[in-house]
Order: structure tokens, then C-alpha cells, then sequence
């Protein structure tokens, strides 16, 4: 071959290689591209089917759902909220007191050893007007029996006033003397007139003034007792007072105060004086000295679970006001200090909202934000709903709507 034509043959050859290789390199950075844009379109979410997926899932992420059985089953019930007239309360201390007139203490009718009537004879054992609790010897002490004192004292007595009305007859005695003589007579009926009713082979009886209830022992069997020392406490309890503390700086805000609703301390019981013909007794005029309170009270009926002694959260209610939205303290879930209801939306969904408190009047609380009228409010069984809060699992699409 001749020189000429084969450098142009070799150059032939190498154009057509150099154009194999560029075509092959553009197919590959081709591909690359396609790859890089579909990368690029999955990141973003630029799919179609993968868009709708999310946005339906944050849609419905925070609802909580609860079947209609299941709520049943866990005792869910709702209340439609609308505003409405509420007393608000002020919340504070206080304690159920016996009513003055009934109760009495029972005291020592003479001195000696006291003997209780019955070993079932304690605090809280139910007795009848007139019913012996106990008896008093002074048998076997210095003194002696007092009934036997008493007609010894009588008989003597009496002796030296009818011999002096025999004298006197004679105009030997005369008439001061007489007189004297009677005195002493009519002192010592009266004495052992006194004793007679209350005399018993223990001793001297002593007995219940009320039919009620012993509400406390203040001696027991074998004590040794003064005439008048006090044995026991007997109350009839068919009225209580209850006594609120306030601060001394509310008693003005509080003048037209005329209820009040309470808890006993260690129960869930509201007790509402409206329900148990209660009314304002007294409130206090003054303050003692370092006690920064003053006591508001109140009269009650009394029911079989209250113990007078007993303390108590008391809300003091005061001016009904107009148009508030409430809820059951039974609606209200706290966190971290925050408080939360949970809202029916649909019948087998609801939704957590946080809200804002105002007064309670134990039994209902003020919301003040964070609750429309006509909101469906779940008021018992919001623990449940709570759970099903943290155990459920969010699907990508919770709820058909």
C-alpha cells in the first residue's frame, strides 16, 4: 500500500473510533440524568400516589380514634357544651362542726369509780334518751355511798323536826327553832329525792340526756370521777355546721355569700348545701390575733357518711354569672401543669385541645379559652381516650370522610 493512502486510511479508522466512543459516552450520561431526575422526583415527593399519601396522613394525624364499641365498652360518655349560669367558687378550708342544741356532755352525777354499762358502749355506738352508759361507787372509798349518806341524813332529819313540832306544841321549842328544824328536814328530802332516781346496786347511774350517737368517751371504766366531771359526748346529729376559713382580705368580696359545696377530705363525694337545706349561719365580724382568717358558717342537714370533726375542701359560692362555659372536673386530664379535654368530632373520632381554667365550684370548672359552644366534650372515660392516644398506631389514611 502506498504511503499516502494509508495515512489516510488510519485516519479514517481513528475518526471512526473516536465517534463509537462519544456515542457510547452520551448514552451513559443519559441515563444518568433520567436516574438523577427521578431520584430528584421521589425526594420531593414529586410521585403522584406518594403525594396523596402524605398529605392525608397529616390530615388525620392528630385525631384519635376510638370505635363506637369500643368507646361503650370503655364508658366513654360525651356532653354537648353550651353557656350557662355559674356560681363560681373560692376554694379553701374548712370543718364539719355538731350544730349547738345537738349535742350534750354527759357528766358525773357523784364522786367515786366509774364503770362503763357495756363493753359495746364505745365512740359512735348509737343510745337512747335515759339510757344508763355507766355507774359511780364510792362503796369502798372514805366517803362512802352517797345514798346511804342521803337517808341517813334524811332520817335524822326528819326525827329532829317532829320532835321540835312536839315541843313546840308544848311552847317549849320555840318557834325559830322550829322553823330551823324544817329547813334541815326539807333540805334533806330534797337531797336524797335527788339520788333515789339515779341510785343502782353499782352505784349511782348515769345516764344519756339525747337519743343520738356517742361521739366521744372522755373517761373510761375504773377512772375516779368529781360530781360534775365530764364522761362522754353524746349528739343527736340532725343538723352540722360547716365552718370555711377565708382570708381576711375576701371576706368583702364574699358579703353576698349565701351557699356553699365541699368535699370531705379522702373523698370524691360533693356534698351542695342547696341539696341539704343549707344556709349562711354567721360569718365573722373579726379577726383573731396572727390567724389572717375569718370563718364563714354554715348549717346543714346531716347524712349517715358525715362525721363532725371531719376537714374538708370547701368552695365558697359566690354571684351567679351569665353565659359561662363549663365542664365536669371529670373532663380535664393534666400535664405538666397544662390541662386538656378531649373533643368528639365525629362518632368514632375526637381530638386533644388544651384549655384555659377559670373558677371552679367543685363540681364544674370554668373554661375560660380553647372551648366553642356546641363542641361535644367527652366528661367521662377521657383517661380511656388517652390511651388510645398513646397506643395507637397512625395509619396513612385514618378516617373516611
Amino acid at each position: 500500500m502506498h504511503f499516502p493512502r494509508l495515512i489516510h486510511f488510519l485516519s479514517l479508522s481513528l475518526a471512526l473510533v473516536c465517534w463509537g466512543c462519544h456515542s457510547h459516552d452520551h448514552e451513559h450520561d443519559g441515563h444518568d440524568h433520567d436516574d438523577h431526575a427521578e431520584t430528584e422526583a421521589e425526594a420531593h415527593g414529586h410521585e403522584p400516589h406518594a403525594a396523596a399519601s402524605d398529605a392525608e396522613a397529616h390530615a388525620h394525624g392528630d385525631e384519635i380514634i376510638l370505635t363506637q364499641a369500643a368507646a361503650k365498652a370503655a364508658g366513654v360518655v360525651t356532653e354537648k357544651i353550651s353557656a350557662a349560669p355559674f356560681q363560681p367558687g373560692y376554694l379553701t378550708s374548712g370543718q364539719l362542726l355538731s350544730a349547738q342544741g345537738d349535742e350534750q356532755t354527759v357528766v358525773a352525777t357523784a364522786a367515786g369509780v366509774l364503770t362503763l354499762g357495756h363493753a359495746s358502749l364505745t365512740e359512735g355506738a348509737q343510745v337512747r334518751a335515759g339510757q344508763t352508759l355507766g355507774t359511780v361507787s364510792a362503796k369502798h372509798l372514805p366517803d362512802g355511798d352517797p345514798v346511804a349518806k342521803a337517808r341517813i341524813a334524811y332520817e335524822t332529819a326528819k326525827s329532829e323536826y317532829e320532835r321540835a313540832q312536839k315541843l313546840a306544841a308544848d311552847r317549849i321549842v320555840a318557834q325559830k327553832d322550829l322553823e330551823q328544824a324544817r329547813l334541815a328536814f326539807e333540805n334533806a328530802r330534797i337531797a336524797l329525792d335527788a339520788l333515789l332516781p339515779r341510785a343502782a346496786e353499782g352505784g349511782m347511774r348515769i345516764t344519756s340526756p339525747l337519743t343520738g350517737y356517742v361521739k366521744t368517751l372522755l373517761a373510761r371504766t375504773g377512772d375516779y370521777v368529781e360530781v360534775g366531771s365530764p364522761v362522754a359526748v353524746v349528739t343527736q346529729c340532725r343538723r352540722l355546721q360547716l365552718r370555711a376559713d377565708v382570708p381576711a382580705d375576701m371576706l368583702q368580696r364574699l358579703a353576698t355569700v349565701q351557699s356553699a359545696n365541699f368535699r370531705l377530705a379522702g373523698s370524691d363525694r360533693l356534698y351542695c348545701l342547696s341539696n341539704l337545706h343549707g344556709r349562711l349561719l354567721s360569718r365573722s365580724r373579726s379577726v383573731a390575733d396572727g390567724a389572717g382568717f375569718a370563718s364563714l358558717t354554715f348549717e346543714l342537714d346531716y347524712t349517715g357518711d358525715m362525721l363532725p370533726g371531719a376537714y374538708a375542701e370547701v368552695w365558697v359560692l359566690g354571684a351567679q354569672r351569665e353565659g359561662v362555659l363549663s365542664v365536669p372536673r371529670t373532663a380535664l386530664t393534666e400535664e405538666m401543669g397544662h390541662f386538656y379535654i378531649y373533643i368528639k368530632t365525629e362518632p368514632d373520632a375526637y381530638v386533644k385541645r388544651e384549655v384555659q381554667l377559670g373558677l371552679s365550684d367543685g363540681q364544674r370548672t370554668e373554661v375560660t379559652a380553647g372551648l366553642t359552644a356546641g363542641e361535644e366534650v367527652v366528661v367521662r372515660g377521657a383517661g380511656q381516650v388517652r390511651m388510645a392516644s398513646s397506643s395507637a398506631m397512625p395509619p396513612a389514611h385514618s378516617h373516611n370522610h
